[in-house]
């Protein structure tokens, strides 16, 4: 009853976190009795760990933390959802997904990993799934009482299904083209599920692959900026939000950053957006 899973960056761990959400959501609408109720919860850990630290928390964590978290979440002490919500966990009938512990950030990881792994584990009888990047994985609060789960790479078969997908019939030379270029390319970038994504979406858009991971993630950002659009309106933008996404996925490989952040690591394209957005 409490899972740790692990997988590289794009590998689908929050789409399963999502997946669990909805299941456990659809078992808990067909339950006939109120007191049986088993209700999903996600929490993802980011955004735990900048609230502590706003709240200058530090050392070790306990359930009156999570109690407090909840309050803040959805509308303070007495809201009707944060009353449910504690009586639920209280009352071990949450099944609590805890979405990107690698996110927790230097400060917050030890407090959140013993927090998760120990005390939660001990006090509460419910379930507990647990998804980090396993390279920035450190198991010692979770060796003994969690069951370790890891996410494999596409198979071949997959890879090609994927494929075949995002295709349709009116560009099958187009697709044979994909997998005759692809063939050369790292496996990593074929077994990853959003890296291979990006890859068909760019070559559909440019007729070309990106033959790195830098080259993909910048072409694909582009593609997600421009939408359906052959050229930006505003060239500056667009060329401000691609290195932008570069920035947080490739170089300093989080979700959540400051404006310190940008201006330092990009900054006079920094500039250039504010001038923009103040216009």
């Amino acid at each position: 009853r409490a899972t740790i899973v692990l997988g590289p960056a794009a590998s689908g761990k929050t789409t399963m976190m999502h997946r669990l959400f909805v299941e456990q959501a659809e078992k808990a609408k067909e339950c006939g009795n109120a007191d049986d109720i088993v209700a999903p919860y996600i929490i993802r850990v980011a955004e735990l760990a900048k609230w502590l630290n706003g709240r200058q928390v530090t050392g070790d964590l306990d359930v009156s933390t999570l109690h407090n978290f909840l309050q803040h979440q959805h509308g303070g002490p007495g809201a009707p959802l944060v009353t449910e919500l504690i009586k639920l966990l209280d009352g071990s009938r949450l099944t609590l997904l805890f979405d990107g512990l690698d996110e927790a950030g230097e400060k917050q990881k030890g407090s959140i990993s013993r927090f998760i792994g120990n005390t939660l584990r001990s006090h509460f009888d419910g379930a507990i799934v647990v998804t980090s990047r396993e390279s920035l994985f450190v198991g010692t609060d979770f060796k003994s009482n969690f069951d370790l789960v890891q996410i494999q790479p596409l198979s071949k078969e997959l890879q090609q299904q994927i494929v075949e997908l995002r295709f349709t019939e009116a560009e099958v030379e187009f697709k044979n083209r994909f997998f005759e270029e692809s063939a050369s390319l790292p496996e990593e970038m074929l077994d990853n599920p959003l890296l291979l994504t990006m890859l068909i979406g760019v070559f559909k858009r440019e007729g070309r692959l990106s033959r790195t991971r830098s080259d993909l993630y910048e072409q694909g950002i582009q593609q997600l900026v421009l939408g359906r659009h052959a050229e930006p309106q505003v060239p500056e933008i667009v060329d401000f939000l691609r290195s932008l996404g570069h920035l947080v996925h490739v170089e300093l490989k989080k979700r959540d950053f400051t404006e310190s952040e940008v201006q330092q690591h990009l900054g006079q394209r920094s500039k250039l957006l504010t001038l923009y957005s103040r216009a």
